[in-house]
């Protein structure tokens, strides 16, 4: 005996796609003399903007900009343009040390937890 399989058709997306944007544009065009219809159309298909998640913190470097961050449980490591590592306390977020030596900007930052260790690269 032969089963027959119905296929379901994939779900739509929550947004509509090209062709459906296109055929309501032209639907909305039919008649409109003063070229507005189309145009109001498209904004109002458009999804509204994300809404932007709180700031909690900020780190601010007087001198130069921030170019990289690692952390772990206690520091937050910030790596500069002005070619320095900042230490900050991640329980009062103030700067605790300023590490120096790099000769360019400090690109990249990486905290191994097993060793306890942070490796920095910078550019010259």
């Amino acid at each position: 005996m032969i089963q027959q399989q119905t296929r379901t058709p994939p779900p739509s997306p929550p947004f509509p796609t090209w062709f459906e944007i296109e055929r309501e544009r032209e639907a909305a065009a039919v008649g409109c003399s003063d070229g507005l219809g189309p145009l109001e159309l498209e904004l109002s298909l458009k999804p509204s903007p994300p809404e932007e998640p709180p700031l909690k913190h900020t780190l601010h470097q007087a001198q130069s900009s921030v170019l990289s961050l690692a952390a772990d449980e206690r520091w937050i490591f910030s790596g500069s343009q002005g070619m320095d590592i900042y230490v900050w306390d991640r329980s009062t977020f103030r700067v605790s040390t300023t590490l120096v030596g790099h000769t360019g900007s400090v690109l990249t930052l990486e905290v191994s937890p097993e060793k306890k260790w942070l490796f920095s690269s910078s550019g010259v």
